[in-house]
């Protein structure tokens, strides 16, 4: 078996403590070691992004990784040390825990199968790519790369700025609901 390149070789240690996070958090039953597993897996995922030419995906990565991990332990600090469990009403244990990893393996198979799915079809139509390049100076950009990274980095900046809004809004309703308790 060939030798593979140092970049190599870091990419898949980096990718195999991803996946001993991940399945740190999905077995763990407490909360913060689950969180300190999805941020642990968050980082390695930045640390591939920086190995592999995207330095600025990987700083965004660090930053959400660490505001959300934040947020979370902020959020698992104020709630109750248990939780209240009804009799009769499963904790988690016989039947629930098959039927939970079921709905686990069944929704993990459909997303991998839209995916392929998706990723796996041809075009529909002949390339449009000269269309595209001509439209360039109608979106005030320099180049067709410019005007197409603008565009997602937008639309990627709104759906960050969405989720630390929807997080925010829920550390204060926490922070409101243990004040006034």
């Amino acid at each position: 078996m060939p030798s593979l390149p140092r970049p190599t070789r870091f990419i898949v240690a980096v990718l195999a403590l991803a996946v001993a996070a991940g399945l740190t958090a999905a077995r763990d039953t407490g909360r913060l070691r689950p969180v300190l597993a999805l941020s642990v897996l968050g980082f390695a995922l930045a640390g591939v992004y920086a190995i592999v030419g995207a330095p600025d995906v990987a700083l965004v990565a660090v930053v959400i990784e660490t505001v959300l991990t934040i947020v979370f332990v902020a959020v698992f600090a104020r709630l109750p040390a248990t939780a209240v469990v009804e009799p009769g009403s499963g904790s988690g244990r016989g039947l629930g825990r098959y039927r939970n990893a079921a709905a686990g393996v069944v929704a993990g198979a459909s997303a991998f199968a839209v995916i392929w799915a998706a990723l796996s079809r041809p075009p529909l139509g002949p390339p449009d790519a000269a269309a595209q390049i001509g439209l360039t100076p109608d979106a005030h950009g320099g180049d067709v790369v410019t005007v197409i990274l603008a565009d997602f980095r937008g639309l990627d900046t709104m759906v960050e700025i969405t989720v630390l809004a929807v997080a925010i809004v829920g550390v204060v309703s926490l922070l409101r609901r243990g004040i006034t308790q």
